[in-house]
């Protein structure tokens, strides 16, 4: 016969502070910006390239918003395409909570066995 393993008991306020603090939204402290990322993102996928810079350039603010490019690093590992664009679509998956918070392009070239991924996001903050 198996014996019922006790229960654990029940979390701490302490624990329970620890998890709060970890929820906490780290761009809370940033000033609402200039540029609108839900406005920007169904311009950018809905309008044509003249009327997207347009609404960027006259809401850009400098020290608002960041830019960084991104290489994946373990390129050996990009055997197949599908394999591969699942890799990109898991990634996504795990950012949607950055969505109003980011936005980002990536890219897969090559061949299979010859692949790179590649890509350019745009996030909140200077950091």
């Amino acid at each position: 016969k198996e014996t019922a393993k006790p229960k654990p008991a029940a979390a701490t306020a302490a624990e329970q502070n620890k998890k709060e603090e970890k929820k906490k939204n780290p761009f809370a402290d940033l000033a609402q910006p200039n540029l609108d990322m839900d406005t920007f993102k169904r311009m950018y996928w809905n309008e044509e390239t003249p009327v997207i810079m347009k609404y960027f350039d006259e809401n850009f603010v400098d020290g608002e918003w960041s830019f960084w490019t991104t290489v994946y690093k373990y390129y050996n590992e990009l055997t197949m395409t599908h394999r591969t664009n699942n890799l990109v679509k898991g990634m996504y998956q795990r950012l949607e909570t950055m969505k109003k918070h980011a936005f980002g392009l990536m890219y897969i070239f090559g061949t299979p066995n010859d692949q790179v991924i590649a890509g350019i996001w745009m996030g909140r903050g200077d950091k």
